[in-house]
C-alpha cells in the first residue's frame, strides 16, 4: 500500500470511528434520565444528578473507543514495541487518575471525569503517535468509501468484538447500579478500578505479541507461531499470577491503605480478591485471542463475547441480590473461569492443532502448582520462624518469590534470558 493510500485509509477509519464514538454519546445522553428514574437506586442524590453522570459516562465512552483503531495502525505499522510504551505508560496514569478522584471524591463525577481526561489523553498520544508514524506527503488525507467497503470483513468483526467487550466489561457497572445501594456501588467501582491495574501489563505484552503472531501466520510458519505463542503465554504467566495472587491475599490492606478507611477495606476487600482473580483468567486467555485475531477468525470471539454477556448480566443479577458485591465479583471470577476451560478448545481444534496441552501446561498449570508450592513453602517458613514483617514488606516478598519460582520453572524464559545476557558485551 502507498504512502496515499495509508493516509487514506487512516482518514476513513478515523472519521467512521469518529461517528460511532458520537452515536455512542447520544444513545447514552438519551437514556441518562429514564436509566436515573427507573434503574439506578439513586438513594442520597437527586435523579437529576444521576442522570447528568450517566450522560458524562457517554462522553467517557466515546473518548475511549477511538484509541482502538489506533492502536490497531500502531501494530499494523510494526510499532508495537512504542504502542507497548504508550499503552503501558497511558493505562497507569488513567489508573493513577482515577484512583486519585475516587480518593479524593468517591463520587460519580468525580469517577467519569477522571475517564473522560484519562481516556481523551490516551486516544490523543496514540493518534499522534499514529500519524506521525506515517510518512508525510502532499497528498490531503481523505475519506475513501471504497477503502471501507473492501475491508468491511475484518474490520466489521473488529468493531463487533470491541463493542461486546465494552459491553462485557461494563455489563458489571450496570446491573450492580440497579442491584445495589450506591454507596456500595461506589466501592465496588474503586475495587473493580483497582483490579483494573492488572491491564497495564497484560495490554503491553499483547501489543508486543499480537504482530509477531501475525507475521508467523501469513508466513504458514508453524513452528514459529507455536514458539511464539507458548512464549506469549509464558509471559504472561509469569507477569499476572503472581500479581493477582499477592494482590488477592493482601487485598483488604491495599484498600485499607488507599482510603484510610477499615470499613470499605472489609466489606470490599474479598470482591477486589475475586475480581484480580478474574482479571488473572482473562489476561491468560490474551494469547489464545490474539492466535484467532493473527488468523483473521473473530467470528469466535464475537460468538463468545455475545453468549458471555447474555449470560453474566442474569448471573450478575442474581449473585449480587443474594450475595451483593461480592457475588458478582465472584460471578466475574467463574465467567473468565469458564473460558479459561471451555475456549482453547475451540481455539486449538482449528488452530495450531496439537498445541492445546503445551499451552495449559506451560501457562496455566504449571504456574499454578509453582505459586502453590511457594505460597505453602512460605506459610511453613513463616510458622517456624514466627516472623512478624509489616504486610507491605511481606506482600513484596511474596510477589517478588512466585515471580521468580514461575520464571525459574519455564525453560524457554531461562533460554531467551540466556541468550540476552549472552549478547551483552562486557565493558571494561
Amino acid at each position: 500500500m502507498s504512502k496515499t493510500a495509508h493516509r487514506d485509509a487512516l482518514r476513513t477509519f478515523e472519521l467512521t470511528y469518529a461517528c460511532v464514538a458520537i452515536a455512542l454519546l447520544v444513545i447514552v445522553a438519551a437514556l441518562a434520565i429514564p436509566i436515573s428514574l427507573y434503574w439506578i437506586r439513586v438513594n442520597e442524590i437527586t435523579t437529576e444528578t444521576a442522570a447528568a453522570a450517566i450522560a458524562i459516562s457517554g462522553l467517557a465512552l466515546a473518548t475511549q473507543w477511538p484509541s482502538s483503531l489506533y492502536s490497531a495502525g500502531l501494530t499494523a505499522l510494526n510499532k508495537q514495541t512504542q504502542l507497548a510504551i504508550l499503552t503501558s505508560g497511558t493505562s497507569t496514569i488513567k489508573f493513577v487518575i482515577t484512583i486519585t478522584a475516587l480518593h479524593h471524591s468517591p463520587t460519580l463525577y468525580a469517577f467519569f471525569f477522571a475517564q473522560i481526561v484519562s481516556n481523551a489523553a490516551q486516544t490523543a498520544v496514540l493518534r499522534t503517535a499514529l500519524w506521525s508514524a506515517l510518512k508525510k506527503t502532499d497528498h490531503q488525507a481523505r475519506f475513501d468509501s471504497q477503502i471501507l467497503r473492501d475491508s468491511i470483513g475484518f474490520a466489521g468483526g473488529m468493531t463487533g468484538i470491541t463493542l461486546t467487550s465494552i459491553a462485557l466489561t461494563q455489563a458489571d457497572r450496570f446491573v450492580l447500579s440497579k442491584a445495589l445501594d450506591l454507596k456500595v456501588f461506589g466501592a465496588y467501582v474503586l475495587a473493580a478500578t483497582l483490579a483494573s491495574g492488572m491491564y497495564i501489563i497484560i495490554s503491553p505484552i499483547y501489543s508486543v505479541m499480537y504482530p509477531r503472531l501475525s507475521a508467523a501466520w501469513q508466513s504458514n510458519n508453524k513452528s514459529d507461531l507455536a514458539k511464539l505463542y507458548h512464549y506469549g503465554a509464558e509471559i504472561i504467566a509469569i507477569t499476572t499470577i503472581p500479581l493477582a495472587v499477592t494482590g488477592a491475599m493482601y487485598a483488604a490492606n491495599l484498600l485499607n491503605l488507599w482510603t484510610q478507611d477499615d470499613s470499605i477495606g472489609e466489606a470490599a476487600g474479598l470482591t477486589l480478591a475475586a475480581l484480580l482473580i478474574g482479571n488473572m483468567f482473562n489476561g491468560i486467555m490474551n494469547m489464545p485471542y490474539a492466535l484467532q485475531v493473527a488468523a483473521g477468525w473473530t467470528r469466535l470471539t464475537l460468538l463468545i463475547n455475545l453468549g458471555s454477556i447474555a449470560l453474566i448480566i442474569p448471573l450478575l443479577w442474581l449473585a449480587s441480590i443474594q450475595y451483593g458485591m461480592v457475588g458478582a465479583a465472584c460471578a466475574w471470577l467463574g465467567l473468565n473461569f469458564v473460558h479459561l476451560i471451555i475456549t482453547p478448545s475451540l481455539v486449538h481444534r482449528y488452530i495450531l492443532r496439537g498445541e492445546m496441552k503445551r499451552w495449559y501446561w506451560a501457562g496455566v498449570l504449571r504456574p499454578a502448582f509453582t505459586t502453590v508450592a511457594v505460597m505453602l513453602a512460605i506459610i511453613s517458613l513463616n510458622n517456624a520462624a514466627g516472623l512478624h514483617l509489616p504486610w507491605i514488606i511481606e506482600s513484596v516478598l511474596v510477589w517478588i518469590s512466585i515471580t521468580l519460582a514461575i520464571a525459574g520453572s519455564s525453560e524457554s524464559v531461562r533460554v531467551a534470558l540466556m541468550k540476552r545476557l549472552s549478547s551483552v558485551e562486557p565493558r571494561y
